[in-house]
């Protein structure tokens, strides 16, 4: 074994044995390292719009500054009737900030510390006492692009649904399965398994839940992590659970049996359609079970069977919007897009700009825009890599 492939091991291991002290540590100082010493590098601005019933929390991470599709989602939360509060996890250009103080109620600009739920965090306590008082609580961020089409409206649904608590989408809402059992996978969305939750990036907080002082109390005492599975599992996990425990009516937007229906009517020539322009994979082993699969084989039945058993897996792994984005937004409205795929491998980017291209829609326009400069910088740093 190479030196460094021995070094890999042995911090995989080291990493791997510490993680559960880390964690407990975590769990029970970093909320409290933040409160006191950490959060006096927090910037409030408040603007000239008050800020009224209902609110939208809309966190960003502006690592290439403030970009086009921020302020079109913005100029939409103002047509909504929404008052804004934009948290800033970077700071922010005094050019750029202006800029926002005129599509927002208040800017909360604040270190990075503890991922989109940090974040969320201080914007409801900044809110506080007038969190009872109000109608609608949308938390939202900018791992998405939204709106990714003129038409689409995700805030309008949101805010006419009449249940407590509503996501865009949800997560691991489906029952273990093995390989041999995917060609029967169906999803249910099932929400006493242990992982299911709605995703964070998009969420609507009814009045019910904003009146109950127990969800203060959640978000006082919610445990910050700078890990992120560590975050996804207190923050989209714990908050989902808290919902459900306290017994909260509940929905995604997303019609995940709906899409089940769809991909599964579908003939093997459509599937194979889908498999090759509009899946985006992220795990090494499904990578090259898609390419076996449209490498080899015609479109025959068997073929089918194990195409949607590759595909279903694919979106069990992943997420439905991460592996079909640009399925759901034309067969479902879906408002959103993840930016993941656009970054994280050129196959995955080529996904997204396929399902982009053609398009003259000017939200859409501004999203490819967004996705093609992504690619440039992945180009980029390759080129600089390989050097």
């Amino acid at each position: 074994m190479k030196f460094a492939d021995l070094t890999y091991v042995l911090k995989f291991h080291i990493r791997r044995l510490t993680r559960p002290v880390v964690n407990a540590l975590s769990y029970r100082f970093n909320t409290v390292y933040y409160d006191r010493f950490v959060s006096h590098w927090r910037q409030v601005i408040h603007n000239d719009t008050p800020v009224g019933k209902d609110v939208i929390i809309y966190l960003i991470y502006p690592k290439y500054g403030v970009q086009q599709s921020h302020l079109l989602a913005l100029e939409r939360f103002r047509d909504a009737g929404l008052s804004t509060i934009i948290v800033s996890n970077l700071p922010l250009h005094p050019v750029e900030r202006d800029t926002l103080c005129e599509l927002s109620s208040v800017i909360i600009e604040r270190p990075n510390y503890g991922y989109d739920f940090g974040g969320y965090r201080d914007g409801i306590l900044y809110l506080d006492d007038r969190l009872s008082q109000l109608n609608n609580l949308i938390l939202m961020n900018d791992s998405v692009w939204y709106p990714v089409t003129s038409d689409a409206d995700w805030v309008s649904v949101a805010l006419q649904d009449n249940r407590d608590f509503v996501g865009a989408a949800s997560y691991y809402g489906d029952a273990p399965t093995t390989p041999a059992e995917m060609v029967r996978f169906k999803w249910h969305s099932e929400t006493d398994y242990p992982h299911f939750h709605y995703t964070s990036y998009a969420l609507r907080i009814g009045r019910n839940i904003l009146q109950s002082p127990a969800f203060v109390t959640f978000w006082k005492r919610f445990p910050l992590s700078n890990i992120k599975d560590t975050t996804v599992l207190r923050g989209e996990m714990g908050l989902s659970k808290w919902v459900l425990d306290n017994g909260f009516s509940h929905a995604s937007t997303l019609d995940l049996k709906q899409m089940h229906e769809w991909l599964f009517s579908l003939s093997a020539p459509d599937i194979r359609t889908i498999l090759t322009h509009e899946t985006a994979t992220y795990h090494p082993h499904l990578q090259h079970e898609l390419r076996e699969l449209l490498d080899n084989g015609t479109d025959t039945e068997e073929w089918r069977s194990k195409a949607l058993a590759c595909l279903t897996k694919t979106i069990a792994g992943s997420g439905i919007s991460y592996a079909l984005p640009g399925v759901i937004i034309r067969e479902s409205g879906f408002s959103f897009l993840k930016k993941t795929p656009a970054y994280s491998s050129e196959e995955n980017s080529e996904v997204l700009l396929s399902f982009l291209d053609g398009s003259n829609d000017p939200a859409t326009e501004i999203v490819r825009r967004e996705v093609k400069e992504y690619r440039e910088r992945m180009d980029q740093k390759a080129a600089h890599k390989a050097a």
